[in-house]
């Protein structure tokens, strides 16, 4: 009944807040976002942010629009064009936890001062993801809800080549490393309103491509949803990421890493009941990145069905 109605409007990676705070958001340390991690939470399509419902499939689709430069305006400054596609399916078999599988397809384009280009597109490396419900204030209904989240991003990607010769690990759909992770999240919900916090950890693993290894990363969000009716609702937040350096055969990479923090505002609409499409921004607002990098606007669209 009413909570059921209420996860309609609620289950949609709504851009976000992070919560780092800005002893971490300004600390020096710094990799290049393409390879590592993506600004905010990145399971929330797939995983949502209501409350569960036993039994729950949920399939979810979302196309996401980024760029990012890095190196010396013109000297060797190189821009990156990403696109990426998702395809997910989770399962929630209980109240308490849930699971989650995501298929990425990924085109990339990089573009150097010189005008020569490497475009990269194929399937990306898949995700496995957890979320667990921990705490609940009440059992039928309640307002305050925590746990934990974890992760793996498998190196499923086959290494594309071009003329027989591979291409940089930036124009690659996948970066060849495995990526453990591990969170906690936090939801509010009390209907209009509903909030919804989180804060994981990446640790990438072995070495990808390129001789790529990767920093470790921590990736927040927080945001705030107000819903008109059952059917729209409107999100706004930040996303946050700060990683450390990207080394390359053991050499760090000085254009690679940083803190980012992101505005982020959104809308979900629910044509038909168990149906949600949703429109995302972010918006770069605070930026310490290492060395000469800048990252632009991204924009993030999904549908959801649930079963």
């Amino acid at each position: 009944g009413d909570i059921r109605k209420k996860q309609l409007v609620g289950g949609w990676r709504a851009g976000s807040f992070c919560v780092l705070f800005a002893a971490l958001f300004f600390s020096p340390s710094a990799a290049r976002a393409c390879s590592t991690c993506r600004c905010g939470d990145p399971t929330l399509t797939l995983q949502g942010m209501e409350k569960p419902y036993e039994n729950r499939i949920r399939l979810s689709t979302e196309i996401l629009y980024r760029t990012e430069t890095f190196g010396t305006a013109g000297v060797d400054e190189e821009e990156i064009t990403e696109g990426r596609l998702h395809v997910g399916v989770a399962w929630t078999p209980s109240e308490y936890f849930s699971l989650g599988f995501l298929l990425p397809v990924v085109t990339k384009e990089l573009e150097e001062t010189s005008g020569a280009r490497d475009e990269g597109t194929g399937l990306g490396d898949v995700e496995f993801s957890g979320k667990i419900y921990l705490f609940r204030d009440s059992p039928a209904s309640p307002r305050h809800m925590a746990g934990i989240l974890a992760g793996l991003r498998v190196p499923s990607a086959p290494e594309v080549e071009s003329g027989g010769v591979p291409l940089t690990v930036d124009a690659q759909p996948g970066q060849g490393q495995w990526v453990p992770s591990a969170g906690a999240w936090y939801g509010y919900y009390n209907f209009p309103f509903l909030a919804y916090a989180s804060v994981q950890g990446l640790f990438p693993s072995g070495t990808g491509f390129e001789q790529l290894d990767a920093g470790e990363a921590l990736v927040g969000t927080l945001t705030g949803q107000y819903a008109f009716n059952y059917k729209f609702a409107v999100q706004l937040g930040l996303d946050s990421r700060w990683t450390q350096k990207n080394e390359f055969g053991g050499t760090p990479d000085p254009d690679s890493g940083g803190s980012l923090l992101a505005l982020a505002p959104g809308v979900t609409w629910s044509p038909v009941e168990d149906l949600l499409v949703s429109v995302s921004g972010q918006i770069p607002v605070a930026k310490n990145l290492n060395g000469e990098q800048d990252e632009g606007p991204s924009v993030l669209g999904g549908i959801i069905y649930d079963l």
